[in-house]
């Protein structure tokens, strides 16, 4: 059995009603253990899963970019800031997902709208069809990366939310057992 096994007995003695019931799972037992990896697992597999596109989207969006860069001037240069937004909005969600603090959601803010700002400069000096359709496709790939990092930000604070709460549970069941046995010491 695992841990659960181990404490079980400590638990019903220390009157708690959920270890003194019979298991109802069908012979199949999870241990806390087992259940903490499993979501750990799943957390870390999804997350690698959205880093791997996060990472081939930027791929792609720098490569369009620097297919405008190759033309004009005015095109270059707005080109040039588009590809700074996307590296700026990156290195953001990535931070963030290092370091969970505001001020990195807040340069990925900055980075879109100076993302869309840039666009429409873009867009003026456009001349060609070939700059228009790249124009369109940057757009296109650089709203699923920001979709993508955001998403991967808001699971980032998700998982640190489901941990902070399991461990306030884990620690609220640590102190009750720890009060049962005190006042099973104190009695003898």
């Amino acid at each position: 059995g695992g841990l659960r096994e181990l404490i079980r007995p400590w638990l019903v003695r220390a009157g708690l009603s959920w270890a003194s019931r019979p298991s109802r799972d069908n012979g199949v037992t999870w241990s806390i253990g087992k259940k903490i990896g499993l979501g750990l697992t799943l957390i870390i597999g999804s997350g690698l899963a959205a880093m791997t596109v996060f990472y081939r989207s930027a791929e792609s969006t720098a490569t369009a970019l620097r297919l405008i860069g190759e033309k004009g001037h005015p095109v270059s240069a707005a080109a040039y800031e588009l590809e700074i937004n996307v590296i700026g909005t990156g290195l953001g969600v990535m931070k963030y997902m290092q370091t969970p603090l505001p001020e990195h959601r807040v340069r990925v803010e900055k980075d879109e709208s100076e993302f869309a700002r840039f666009k429409t400069q873009y867009d003026a000096f456009a001349a060609t069809q070939l700059e228009k359709q790249l124009a369109d496709k940057i757009a296109a790939l650089y709203g699923q990366f920001i979709s993508l990092g955001k998403g991967l930000m808001r699971r980032k604070d998700e998982a640190d939310a489901l941990a902070r709460a399991f461990t306030a549970e884990f620690q609220s069941i640590d102190d009750s057992i720890e009060e049962k046995i005190q006042a099973g010491t104190e009695d003898k």
